[in-house]
Order: structure tokens, then C-alpha cells, then sequence
């Protein structure tokens, strides 16, 4: 008797470590977007950002589609920071997900906080290195400071098929 005590104790304690796991992973990833947005540049939120990209990568707990239009505002090919605005819009579109379930399947309200993550890490960017900016993504600074750019992120049509 107990030899089978233990034997389902190990085997609750297995089926539980992918669960336990995949809430660390969620917990974690939300934890990288924060950090984002008060101290993008800061080594150990590079190593968070790192780890955070693996997880989606290797996670089935959410699905990340980028939008090619947005992407393409913030993917400035000759912007010298354009792999951590990605990363950075990846991160918030996921991170968004996870803390909105309901609202995952909004696409525009999706897209918007990952520019939204995107303009914060940017401007940190900016910070550090004064020189360090892209027209295009100021362009976007400017909508947001208008109170314009969930109507230009709208626009996009990210949230519809082409």
C-alpha cells in the first residue's frame, strides 16, 4: 500500500510540473513586459527578453501573429535598434494576451498593445542614446500623443484577413 501511495504521489507530481511550468512561463513573460517598460536597456531585462521569446517560441499557451503593417511602422530596416522593437512588439502582443484572455481574439486591441510596448521600449532606447531614433516609428509617438493611435493602428486592418 505504500509503494502505490508513492507511486501516485510521483505521478500527481508529474502530471502538476507541466502545469506549474506553464503558469511560471505566463507569469514570467508578463514580468519581462513590465520590466520593458521602465528599463528596456537594462542587462537583466535582456536576459528576461531572451528567455520570454524561448517560451513563446516553444509554449502552445499562446499564439503570437504579428501584423505585417504594423511590423513594418516599427521594422525599420535602418534603425540600428530594429531587433529589440520586434522583440519588444512580440513580447506586449503576447503578454496582452495572457493578462486579457478575453480579449485575445482582438486583434486591433492585440496589435495596439504590442505597439504600445513597442513606443515605451523605444523611447527608453531613445534615453540612453539621444541619437537613436527612426522617423517611422516618431511617426507613431506623434499618433499616440495626438490620442491617435488606436484609430491608426485600426487602420492597419490588422484584425482582418487580406
Amino acid at each position: 500500500m505504500a509503494k502505490f501511495s508513492i507511486f501516485l504521489i510521483i505521478v500527481v507530481i508529474a502530471m502538476a510540473a507541466p502545469i506549474v511550468h506553464a503558469q511560471e512561463g505566463k507569469d514570467f513573460l508578463i514580468k519581462t513586459a513590465r520590466a520593458l517598460e521602465t528599463s528596456p536597456t537594462d542587462k537583466e531585462t535582456r536576459k528576461m527578453v531572451k528567455r520570454s521569446i524561448k517560451w513563446i517560441i516553444e509554449s502552445d499557451e499562446v499564439q503570437v501573429t504579428l501584423c505585417r503593417s504594423a511590423y513594418d511602422m516599427i521594422g525599420d530596416y535602418e534603425y540600428k535598434f530594429r531587433e529589440e522593437m520586434t522583440t519588444a512588439y512580440t513580447i506586449g502582443v503576447a503578454a496582452f494576451q495572457l493578462e486579457n484572455p478575453s480579449k485575445a481574439t482582438d486583434r486591433n486591441a492585440v496589435h495596439l498593445a504590442g505597439i504600445e510596448l513597442t513606443l515605451k521600449v523605444y523611447e527608453g532606447y531613445v534615453k540612453a542614446n539621444p541619437k537613436s531614433t527612426s522617423a517611422l516609428i516618431e511617426v507613431l509617438i506623434e499618433e499616440r500623443n495626438k490620442g491617435n493611435l488606436a484609430q491608426a493602428i485600426a487602420a492597419l486592418k490588422c484584425g482582418t484577413s487580406r
